[in-house]
């Protein structure tokens, strides 16, 4: 069960890497234009997710590919198979982080969090999820305020 200081830690932490996002990418455009054209792709890979909703847990086959451009990762995911559950309401997103030391810093998307709670959240899994799958450092923030 999701507490409520629990989505607001979320919150917080999207919020944070929202802002460090707009205000540390390149102010050149010559570093921005050769950051462009250092792009690696990742070949697809598949995972099931698993979130709870309603009576239980329920497993969500997906796919996805992760796309490096200079430091920015990018992480595309589309639902595979049959099973579509009727509070998700995106059948593809994709999710980015920027790369500092190893480390990678999640990057608020308004798209992934425009829809349904449920949606948001399943979104937010399946970054924690693929990260782990992949044995990607993820940069952890903490709310002093709680």
């Amino acid at each position: 069960m999701i507490y409520l200081y629990q989505v607001i830690d979320i919150a917080f932490i999207l919020i944070q890497a929202h802002f460090y996002a707009l205000f540390s990418f390149p102010q050149s455009s010559v570093s921005l234009f050769s950051s462009l054209l250092k792009t690696s792709i990742m070949n697809n890979n598949s995972i099931n997710v698993s979130y709870v909703f309603g009576d239980g847990p329920v497993e969500i086959p997906l796919t996805y590919a992760i796309n490096m451009t200079g430091d920015v990762q990018t992480i595309v995911c589309s639902v595979s198979g049959n099973r579509f559950p009727n509070w998700l309401q995106l059948r593809k997103f994709e999710m980015s982080s920027l790369k500092e030391k190893n480390v990678y810093t999640p990057l608020y998307s308004e798209i992934n969090n425009n829809k349904n709670m449920d949606t948001g959240l399943f979104i937010d899994k399946v970054y924690a999820d693929i990260m782990v799958a992949e044995k990607f450092k993820v940069k952890v923030f903490e709310n002093d305020a709680m």
